[in-house]
């Protein structure tokens, strides 16, 4: 036993002896020098340059940076730190100082996606520490922050103290700009042992402020004032803010904390801020209740909020565990007529919804139905009729949808995991809503798959007879594919079949994107023996065309009933010449009986000159002149119609044919 006792006596003495050793060492330089490595191996992107001071109540540094894989984001100059031991005996660490010449902040730093998730619940508590900590002063000359900090730059002075522990906090701190005008100051005293909640931030700066020159107006002085004070169950509190002379936001309320971790709000605010809003907008009033559970919860009783253009309410839960389950409704006020293009418009609209789900995975439920839509398309008022609802479902990865109004449905599907493919069906159940004269119904789907980027959309169409008139098109379809690169289409095909009459037509479209015009690789119409074909380019701006096409009409008669039996043919070629489309035209038409007629037309668009001849029943003619179909002009020079048997009847001067709405005048 007499040893044992000799060697624990000797191990309690050699204790100390080793600490002041240890402390001893690291007041020498090489000591620092060995101790600044061993701290920054222990933190990934820390250097430590020039460890001075009387180690341990005083450490000092000439400069400290830290690091990300992006480079420096945080250098410090002129580190003190003055840490006062003796107060761990009354278990509190109390730092005396901690004061840096200069603290430049380049960015805020990368974060990490490899963060591990926190159970500290939806709104954060006090930090808890292992003992009571108390800062006397924390000073920085010079906190300078760069332009990607908060898109302005700007160079402060900062001063604070306070202290944590206990369930208790205080802290003072106070910032004041050293390269322009401006301060701001924050105080918080919370104490539940005394029941006392106490919190108060000012922010002062005159036009053109830091926070003036975020919101986009640096003319604006700027003010802003938070006043709390009260029992920690229920601390009144408000806020003014002031931007310039024309926006403002006021608020009061309630906030309250239970011993269990509840946590209250009551809040109504209200808002004008016609330099910062549309007008529909500049007018804003906010009621909320919420509470914060005990597992870090959130619970929303009731939120509103109004504004000229929109009436909008709010509840529902956000536990802990990321799981939200929440209501809404929106209805538009008359004020919202503002925010929409002209022409368009609504009577009423209501949207309301539900979300649900976590935050990992939110599913959202809601619906919008428009009363009287006014969409300032033509085409589409009349199907939308009295009014339109849209419903959606829709998650991270895939929603659903679909569409009802008066006259035309749609159903939508669509998922976007690792490329975005979809699926969309409109119905037209009667087309005599068009109000075009048009009778029956038709149907279109569309699909892509592969993504936007490299993927292929693929269309199909089709409808039942549909009339106009006298004129009846049957089973007429369409189909066809796009192809994407890059997200830009590369390729579309588009092939089409109907019936008039008992006259089959077929449709056949390949074309491809060439700079800023298309071309068009195959373009063929037919009509029972009859077939148009055309290739070439062309401008879908300016309209301008480069190629050629034909015409081959073997029967006539077949093709327009009550024409003559008869073969009709044409050949056109396109160019443009200094911005301008010139044309070049033949036509020949040889119909049973000997009659034959032949025509041309050559040169620029806005001045066709036209030559043409006719000969049959005894009777031959020509004509020469200019057309100018921009001006919807026809002048003739030379017209003669000769006859056997009949006098010759010729143009005796010039003549001018204009093709007005109510017919031709000469």
């Amino acid at each position: 036993m007499s040893r044992v006792f000799r060697v624990l006596a000797g191990a309690t003495l050699a204790i100390p002896l080793l600490l002041a050793g240890a402390i001893l060492a690291a007041n020498t330089q090489p000591g620092r020098d060995g101790l600044a490595r061993l701290v920054a191996a222990a933190v990934p992107g820390l250097v430590i340059e020039g460890l001075s001071g009387a180690l341990p109540s005083q450490i000092g540094a000439r400069r400290i940076t830290l690091a990300d894989a992006d480079g420096v984001w945080l250098a410090v100059e002129g580190l003190d730190v003055r840490i006062d031991w003796p107060a761990l005996l009354r278990r509190t660490l109390r730092i005396e100082r901690l004061t840096a010449t200069s603290a430049l902040v380049h960015r805020l730093p990368a974060g990490s996606a490899d963060a591990p998730a926190t159970d500290a619940g939806v709104i954060p508590s006090l930090p808890s520490t292992p003992l009571p900590l108390e800062l006397d002063e924390l000073r920085v000359d010079a906190l300078v922050l760069d332009a990607a900090v908060m898109g302005v730059a700007a160079r402060l002075a900062l001063d604070a103290s306070g202290g944590l522990g206990g369930g208790i906090a205080k802290v003072v701190v106070a910032l004041r700009r050293l390269d322009a005008p401006g301060q701001a100051g924050l105080t918080l005293d919370w104490n539940p042992a005394a029941d006392h909640l106490a919190a108060a931030l000012t922010l002062d700066e005159p036009a053109g402020g830091l926070v003036a020159t975020l919101l986009g107006r640096p003319d604006a002085a700027t003010h802003l004032a938070l006043s709390l004070d009260g029992p920690i169950d229920a601390a009144p509190f408000r806020v003014q803010a002031r931007l310039g002379d024309s926006d403002r936001a006021d608020a009061d309320g309630t906030i309250g904390f239970a011993p269990d971790g509840t946590a209250t709000l009551r809040l109504a605010a209200t808002a004008t801020a016609p330099g910062l809003l549309p007008p529909a907008l500049a007018e804003l009033s906010l009621t909320a209740g919420m509470r914060r559970a005990p597992d870090g919860g959130l619970v929303v009783t009731a939120a509103t909020a109004k504004a000229p253009a929109a009436h909008v309410w709010l509840s529902g839960t956000l536990a802990a565990s990321g799981a939200v389950s929440a209501a809404w409704r929106a209805e538009a006020r008359p004020g919202a007529a503002a925010l929409l293009p002209a022409e368009t418009g609504f009577a009423a609209a209501v949207a309301e919804g539900h979300l649900s789900g976590t935050l990992d995975g939110p599913i959202l439920d809601g619906s919008l139905r428009v009363t009287d839509p006014r969409s300032g398309v033509a085409v589409l008022d009349p199907l939308l009729g009295a009014s339109a609802t849209l419903t959606l479902r829709a998650g991270l990865t895939q929603a659903t949808g679909t569409f009802e109004a008066s006259a035309i449905q749609a159903r939508i599907a669509a998922t976007w995991q690792a490329v975005l493919a979809g699926r969309i069906e409109v119905t037209l159940p009667d087309l005599t809503a068009l109000g075009s004269g048009l009778a029956g119904s038709a149907r279109a789907t569309g699909t892509l798959a592969g993504g936007i980027e490299d993927g292929r959309v693929v269309f199909d169409g089709s409808g039942e007879d549909l009339a106009s008139g006298e004129t009846w098109l049957g089973s007429p379809t369409l189909s066809g594919s796009l192809r994407l690169a890059a997200g830009r289409p590369v390729e579309v095909t588009a092939e089409g079949r109907a019936s008039l009459g008992s006259l089959p037509i077929g449709l056949r479209v390949q074309a491809a994107p060439e700079g800023t015009r298309i071309r068009i690789t195959t373009a063929r119409l037919t009509a029972g023996e009859a077939i148009l074909n055309a290739t070439g380019l062309i401008d879908p701006v300016t309209l301008l065309a480069e190629g050629s096409a034909s015409l081959a009409i073997p029967d006539l008669a077949t093709l327009l009933p009550g024409a003559p039996p008869g073969r009709v043919a044409a050949r056109l070629r396109a160019s443009v010449i200094e911005a301008v489309q010139h044309l070049d035209l033949e036509a020949e038409a040889a119909l049973r009986g000997g009659t034959t007629a032949s025509a041309s037309a050559r040169g620029p668009w806005d001045g066709l000159a036209l030559t043409a001849q006719a000969a049959g029943a005894g009777l031959r003619g020509s004509l020469r002149g200019t057309a100018r179909p921009r001006d919807r002009l026809l002048d003739v020079t030379a017209l003669e119609v000769l006859g056997a048997d009949t006098p010759p009847l010729r143009l005796l001067r010039p003549a001018r044919l204009r093709l007005a709405d109510d017919g031709p005048t000469i």
